[in-house]
């Protein structure tokens, strides 16, 4: 990372040859997501497509954890309901207590993790396109986390690895911030 940061030209550059996702979304959140959180939402039920199937590998008939990613990609495409995301979330964290300890929690968490970020707050009014304050990034961050634990866990896949994935999935579904002027 130390070699990343020595070597930034300037925003755009940064942007494009960021290897860690947290950071991507660390800066989305600073600037998008304060009006829209639809494409960050869209990078990450992407992400969570990417690790769904080795949850569905080992479980194919329990289709709680799916249920939870279509119903937050319906939720911002505006023909989901609330009320089905909270209780897919809540139905993701079941799952989430079953695995504990077991090489597919991360799977759960990383859904989990997506459903209850695209639950708007209360004081969002209830508009899945609006991010209040720029804090709230944790959820976010701990999806892609998630994701590549799982990964690891998993496929012996190499967190870098992973990381370059979901970067190329944020930078797919998210313009490009604008830096502040």
């Amino acid at each position: 990372m130390e070699g990343f940061l020595k070597n930034i030209k300037d925003a755009d550059h940064a942007w494009v040859t960021c290897p860690v996702p947290q950071w991507l979304i660390w800066v989305v959140c600073q600037s998008s997501c304060r009006t829209n959180r639809v494409p960050l939402v869209a990078a990450l039920t992407t992400i969570c497509d990417d690790i769904l199937p080795l949850f569905i590998e080992k479980y194919p008939n329990d289709t709680r954890l799916t249920t939870a990613v279509e119903k937050a990609r319906a939720l911002i495409a505006g023909t989901g309901t609330l009320q089905d995301l909270q209780q897919a979330c809540k139905t993701a964290q079941v799952v989430v207590n079953e695995l504990r300890g077991q090489p597919l929690a991360p799977v759960a968490m990383a859904i989990t993790s997506l459903a209850m970020w695209a639950v708007p707050l209360p004081t969002e009014n209830t508009n899945p396109r609006k991010l209040i304050t720029a804090d709230k990034f944790q959820q976010p961050v701990d999806t892609c986390e998630h994701a590549a634990i799982a990964r690891l866990t998993i496929l012996n896949e190499p967190k870098k690895r992973s990381f370059a994935r979901y970067c190329d999935i944020i930078r797919a579904n998210i313009p490009q911030p604008k830096p502040p002027t």
